[in-house]
């Protein structure tokens, strides 16, 4: 009775060809949680902006004349798990901080100031004015481009 099994080089061959499709599931995998990530920012940014509005259409039909929110929360500065935006939206998102660079979460800066990381190194700064009722970021800056594409 003959044994067969495979030779060293289809043994290599199968190997190969298993390294390979491993190689790019873990690159496809890496940059679609990148997406993710860009996609809950995105959201988020929408969501502040709309909840702005919001606030300021229910600010005209009570006869206040162009009343923006004066402020977006009560939340501590570069505090993590402190609730966010809870003056404007119906369920706050939770904030991180310097120390923790959690990946699309807010931080908040100061008063009218928040930022947000993209990656564990790069973050963009938005800033609310209350008087115009904008939640923007600076435009010159690529990150925040980035976010507009």
């Amino acid at each position: 009775m003959f044994l067969k099994a495979f030779t060293f080089i289809e043994t290599l061959v199968v190997l190969l060809i298993i390294s390979i499709i491993a190689s790019v599931a873990v690159y496809k995998s890496f940059f679609s949680l990148e997406k993710a990530h860009l996609l809950q920012i995105k959201s988020d940014i929408a969501l502040i902006r709309n909840a702005i509005i919001k606030k300021h259409n229910q600010s005209l039909l009570l006869g206040n004349v162009n009343r923006y929110p004066t402020k977006l929360d009560d939340a501590l500065s570069n505090i993590a798990n402190e609730k966010l935006f809870d003056d404007v939206l119906d369920y706050p998102i939770f904030s991180t901080s310097h120390t923790q660079k959690e990946l699309s979460k807010w931080i908040k800066e100061s008063k009218t100031i928040y930022s947000i990381y993209l990656t564990s190194s790069n973050s963009v700064s938005f800033n609310y004015d209350q008087n115009k009722g904008t939640f923007e970021c600076d435009f010159q800056n690529k990150l925040c481009k980035e976010l507009y594409q």
